[in-house]
């Protein structure tokens, strides 16, 4: 045994207590341990952060649909659809305007839409076109003209999305 000791100090080797030795173990699990705690902490994190993504998504589309469904169920005048048809001009949603006069109604901004499926960009009007329209609803010669003075119930449509895809105004 002698020689054994002898071959290992010769090699520049020492012998390690084994107390040092469970001291080492024990520091590598605690590392483990608190590796795995951080881990799972970045997880729960990235949870959070994409529940908060989530919801500035949702709470923007909310904010986009707030121009239309503020005035949902609610009459407003004549006057203040003309407003909204100049407003909205460019916007991706169709506006419908029923008159007493003209029952179909007038579609603004698109050409129809269809509740199930919503709007579809051949169905788009030009915006030469949809300007004509606008101003062809103030002038009383006109089939389209809407009375500023008239009441009109406002109705939002959705498609099967949940996406909004027409105002309707509809005189009373």
């Amino acid at each position: 045994m002698g020689k054994k000791k002898d071959i290992i100090k010769k090699k520049g080797m020492k012998e390690i207590p084994i107390v040092a030795v469970i001291l080492l173990v024990v520091g590598i699990v605690v590392t483990l341990i608190f590796v795995g705690k951080a881990m799972g902490w970045f997880g729960n994190a990235m949870n959070t952060g994409n529940k908060v993504n989530d919801n500035v998504s949702a709470l923007g589309t909310t904010l986009d649909e707030d121009k239309f469904t503020d005035i949902e169920g609610r009459t407003i005048s004549g006057n203040e659809v003309v407003s909204y048809l100049r407003s909205w001009k460019n916007e991706d949603v169709c506006v419908k305007v029923v008159t007493k006069s003209q029952t179909g109604g007038t579609y603004y901004n698109f050409k129809n839409f269809d509740s199930n499926v919503g709007i579809t960009a051949a169905n788009k009007r030009s915006s030469e076109e949809n300007s004509t329209l606008i101003s062809y609803a103030t002038n009383q010669m006109q089939q389209n003209y809407i009375n500023p003075n008239a009441r009109f119930k406002t109705e939002i449509k959705r498609n099967q999305n949940d996406v909004i895809v027409a105002v309707v105004f509809t005189q009373q």
